[in-house]
């Protein structure tokens, strides 16, 4: 897959990225960088993760790193001031661990999830994207179920500009392992649009319905971001 040509809404923007130095968090953060924004926020709460990629990403000046959490609602509205767009990728991942943690997983992948969306209204931020898992599909697990409860959340901010991207789990292969990514919009917000806009907008979400090397879904994640918001903005998908 080649490089995302339509991430305009990335160049010269204040971008947050919320748990920016996971495993997800953090390839979005490098890729983001090379599209021109003004200033890259990582919030995370993993201090020492945050000195490694500081050290690793020291020739980038436009990168500043945020110590807080997503569940804690006065550190997110701080962390969202200024922002023009905000990949939310902070969550509790791991199954068996919120299995043994229900609440924490509900406070993290829920409540976090709403801090950032009133903190996103509150500020006015024009792009939205949350990133979600293959297991809040029928869900049969507390991990699932907090996912799909967020996906509803963002879905349902009606204010702003919102999209959720479904990432899978890692799938073995002979040349790597795979993801697969499944793009999910406002079904409400769908219906109000008519002729090309709509024709692209469903476009976009039947374009990431398939396998990609993991080395690709990050420039999948930012091209579909840019490919439905636009659409849903009733531009062109180009």
């Amino acid at each position: 897959m080649n490089e995302p040509s339509n991430c305009d809404y990335l160049s010269g923007k204040t971008v947050l990225v919320t748990g920016g130095t996971g495993s997800i968090g953090r390839e979005l953060v490098r890729h983001i960088l090379g599209f021109g924004p003004a200033v890259v926020r990582v919030l995370s709460r993993n201090e020492f993760n945050q000195y490694r990629m500081a050290q690793e990403l020291e020739g980038h000046k436009n990168l500043r790193f945020l110590l807080g959490d997503v569940r804690e609602h006065d550190r997110v509205m701080r962390a969202v001031e200024g922002v023009d767009v905000i990949f939310h990728a902070a969550a509790l991942k791991h199954v068996p661990a919120c299995e043994y943690n229900p609440f924490e997983a509900v406070k993290t992948n829920v409540v976090g999830t709403q801090n950032l969306i009133e903190a996103a209204i509150q500020h006015s931020v024009s792009r939205l994207i949350s990133i979600s898992t293959d297991k809040a599909v029928s869900p049969t697990n507390t991990m699932g179920a907090t996912k799909l409860l967020a996906e509803r959340l963002v879905l349902a901010a009606a204010l702003i500009w919102a999209v959720t991207m479904r990432i899978s789990g890692v799938i073995p292969a002979p040349v790597g392992a795979l993801a697969v990514i499944v793009v999910l919009v406002n079904w409400r917000r769908l219906r109000k649009l008519s002729g090309e806009a709509k024709t692209n907008a469903f476009a976009a979400q039947r374009l990431y319905k398939h396998f990609l090397h993991q080395a690709q879904w990050r420039s999948a994640v930012l091209l579909a971001a840019a490919i439905v918001l636009l659409t849903l903005l009733g531009w062109s998908a180009g």
